[in-house]
């Protein structure tokens, strides 16, 4: 959006008086949130953090996308964004990270994302929170990733079912990217085979 924008992509917010209310006009996050570079992925979690993506280069900038994570303060505003590490000690990598998707269950915290480039097919990982609050190194999903494009994992607040998006010919797969689902017992059991939604969410687009 050209009006009130900062650089390239932005992340915005839209309030409402109630969860069936209307939502307001978009308002741009601003700096330090939004840079010159793209900011995308945004991902709200209970308390005012924020989990999002950004392509600004810096000192420490792993590659193309990385995941960062800010809070906002009532008074103050956000705060600086904290750059969440690169592997092999922190999740983010040199290739394009995307679609952070933060649970907690079972007593533990977990970041899902997937990592993709333009000439490299995505995979989904996890990365699980440490003590100190940061993230250590980032593990693939195995029985969710294929030789195909999987990315933008979205996982259930429960930990036990997660949506994301493939163009691996799974059995039902319709065209293009589909939207596939996963379960799972526990926190610490295997996925199930992921299944496609079907035809009421999926085209051949």
């Amino acid at each position: 959006r050209p009006d009130g924008g900062q650089g390239l992509l932005d992340i915005w917010v839209a309030h409402r008086t109630s969860p069936n209310g209307p939502s307001g006009p978009p308002v741009n996050l601003g700096a330090p949130v939004n840079s010159d570079a793209d900011d995308f992925c945004p991902t709200p979690v209970r308390g005012g953090g924020l989990f999002f993506v950004s392509r600004r280069a810096n000192a420490e900038s792993c590659g193309q996308g990385d995941i960062y994570f800010t809070r906002l303060n009532p008074v103050h505003g956000w705060a600086t964004p904290v750059h969440l590490g690169c592997a092999p000690n922190g999740p983010n990598s040199e290739l394009d990270e995307q679609g952070p998707s933060y649970v907690e269950a079972g007593g533990r915290a977990f970041l899902y994302f997937s990592r993709s480039a333009a000439t490299v097919p995505g995979d989904i990982f996890v990365a699980e929170q440490l003590g100190g609050g940061g993230f250590g190194p980032a593990a693939p999903v195995a029985e969710l990733n294929s030789p195909g494009n999987d990315i933008q994992p979205n996982v259930r607040k429960d930990g036990l079912e997660v949506v994301f998006s493939s163009n691996h010919a799974y059995p039902g797969a319709l065209g293009g990217q589909d939207v596939y689902t996963s379960t799972r017992s526990s926190i610490d059991a295997p996925w199930s085979v992921p299944v496609n939604l079907g035809p009421s969410v999926n085209t051949a687009a």
